[in-house]
This record gives C-alpha cells, structure tokens and sequence, in this order.
C-alpha cells in the first residue's frame, strides 16, 4: 500500500518494535560471529530462544503464553511452525556463521522473503505484482554481489591516470 492513494503509516509502536528488530538481530549475528567457535550452534540457539521465551512471558506474561499451547491442534502448529521457521533457519545461520562472514550471511538471510514469496506462489497460488518481482530481483542481485570476491589492492599501488 505504499505506493497506493493512502500513503504509508506507521505507528510509533511499529516503528519501534521495527528498530528492535534490526537492533536484536545485528546483536545477533555479531554476538553469534564471536560465540559460533566458542560454543556449538544448538548451545548458542537454547540460549537465544532460551532468552526471547524470558522476554515474551515476562512482557505477556506466563497465561497469555501458554494459555496458546493448551489445545492440542494449536500446539501441534506452534510446534511445527517452531521447527520449520525458527529452530532449523537459525541453526543454519549459526553454523553459517562458523563459515562466512557475519556481513555475508546477514545479507544472504535477506533471502528468505523472496523464498517464501516463491514457495507461496508455487503452493499457494499466491500472485507476485511486477513491484514485488523487481524488489525480489534486487535483493538476489545485492545477494550475488555481496559474494564476489574482493578486489583489494595491494600496498602502495596507485590507480591508473584518468
């Protein structure tokens, strides 16, 4: 809707939860870098999930946590949901970590939208407008360019005269 008659709004509420997005998930990976050859991506990701229920149960509170959990059939999907979009993408960026560059894998983690979108489309039906392939396309590109190798020059060589 950005691009529509009504304009984009954002409410202060979203804007900060946004910026405490982007704040935990640098923390993150920074802290995941230093700790991914200290401590095995499975201690690493109990301590982070671990750290993310204290905070939902503290803020919410223990009953509007569990009081989720206690029918089964929605136990079953947040258990799913659990395995499929939490436990196993974020092992594999720690164990990423252990591998590449925290700058290169926060930037290859920016495809995981455009997998979704993708997955959506094949299994869902979902339609993709021309703004949202062109914006999946950039993310792609930036992805691509962000794994090239680095040109660096050595020391003491100058570029050549314009």
């Amino acid at each position: 809707g950005v691009l529509g008659g009504g304009g984009l709004a954002v409410s202060p509420a979203g804007l900060a939860w946004g910026l405490a997005s982007a704040v935990f998930f640098a923390l993150y990976t920074v802290l995941g870098k230093y700790a991914a050859h200290r401590f095995s991506q499975w201690t690493l990701l109990a301590y982070g999930l671990g750290a993310a229920a204290a905070f939902w149960l503290v803020l919410l509170g223990p009953g509007a946590v569990l009081g989720v959990l206690a029918e089964p059939r929605r136990l079953g999907a947040v258990l799913f949901m659990a395995v499929v979009s939490t436990v196993a993408p974020f092992g594999a960026y720690l164990t990423a970590l252990r591998h590449v560059d925290a700058t290169k894998a926060s930037i290859t983690a920016t495809l995981e939208p455009g997998i979704a979108a993708v997955a959506a489309f094949l299994l869902l039906g979902e339609a993709l407008s021309p703004l949202q392939l062109l914006g999946g396309a950039l993310v792609l590109a930036a992805i691509l360019v962000v794994q090239l190798p680095s040109r660096t020059r050595s020391e003491g060589t100058l570029p050549p005269a314009a």
